[in-house]
């Protein structure tokens, strides 16, 4: 098998759509940005031996690794890799947000446990090292704050749940790195050597606050859509009243598989046409009942499944096949 060439790739990124090509870069450009970051306050913290900056070590870390995977993931879907998935890739989303939140949850334990040890035992940070702390972060808040714009920037029409995580994740991230740069710059302005560490440790115990405040409002929202669930009672209701609505359109209903996975809600409903009927007709019909359904529940994904109706041939009744 002979090995794609240059030209052939750059023929395969042509195929992308220029929403794609955003999400993708936006991504890339996060990824490189954050992996220079992550060697500078790696140097900063333990040069300084700020609680602080060793937290935005800690979480960009793990984050960092987090992120690979989305691109990972998000390069295979635009490229048709994960099709075969019967209910789009809306779980893989779903996992990659629920791993961002476990993330955050590990960093948020590294720092307090770390936070801890320095209350027991007060070391003084060295202050040279301090002011190369707080350039650091300064930095770090700046490409935090150019990556949430880049990804708002990048986010399609109809949504993606992988930027929409990334973006929440570096909301959180502009949100802390603000808060680091207060607590560095306090600590360079404090003239009690004794006085900066213990800012610096109320510093990290704010950030660990709001990284697991975060990262369980992830996991609510997404961990229940990891699993494929039923339809609630209500919105399978809507379905089969926008079905009826067509009542006389079609000679038979056979079934309706409805369930949610991925936060996007699936419907695929079996109906049967008259055999002399068009082509054209019973995909006007079919393309109607679907807008209809859809209508009804926005983020739905519909599928109606036309068959030839056979009077001579039993049919098992209408029946709903939602998942348990």
């Amino acid at each position: 098998m002979v090995a794609p060439t240059t030209a052939s790739r750059f023929r395969l990124q042509a195929r992308l759509s220029a929403s794609q090509q955003r999400q993708e870069s936006s991504l890339l450009r996060a990824i490189l940005l954050d992996m220079v970051l992550f060697f500078a306050l790696m140097v900063s913290a333990a040069l300084s031996g700020s609680l602080t900056i060793a937290a935005e070590l800690a979480r960009g870390g793990l984050l960092f690794m987090v992120e690979l995977i989305s691109l990972f993931t998000l390069r295979r879907s635009h490229r048709g890799k994960l099709a075969s998935f019967e209910y789009g890739i809306g779980k893989i989303e779903r996992v990659i947000t629920v791993l961002i939140a476990l993330g955050l949850y590990l960093s948020a334990l590294f720092t307090l446990e770390a936070t801890i040890g320095r209350i027991n035992s007060p070391t003084v940070m060295p202050t040279p090292f301090l002011v190369l702390a707080v350039m650091v972060a300064n930095a770090n808040l700046l490409v935090n704050t150019f990556c949430y714009g880049d990804f708002v920037r990048s986010m399609p029409e109809q949504g993606s749940l992988i930027l929409e995580s990334q973006i929440r994740s570096r909301l959180v991230k502009v949100a802390a790195s603000a808060i680091v740069v207060v607590v560095m710059v306090v600590a360079c302005w404090l003239a009690d050597p004794k006085a900066a560490v213990y800012v610096d440790a109320f510093g990290a115990l704010f950030v660990i606050v709001y990284m697991v405040k975060a990262a369980t409002d992830m996991l609510r929202e997404s961990l229940p859509d990891v699993l494929d669930r039923a339809l609630p009672e209500a919105d399978q209701m809507k379905v089969l009243r926008a079905l009826s609505g067509h009542f006389g359109e079609f000679e038979h209903f056979s079934s309706a598989k409805s369930r949610r996975s991925g936060g996007h809600a699936f419907v695929e409903i079996d109906l049967s046409f008259e055999p002399d009927l068009p082509l054209s007709e019973v995909t006007r019909r079919s393309q109607e009942i679907e807008s209809d359904i859809r209508q009804a529940l926005p983020d739905a994904i519909v599928s109606v499944i036309p068959h030839v109706f056979d009077p001579d041939k039993p049919e098992a009744g209408a029946q709903d096949e939602s998942a348990r």
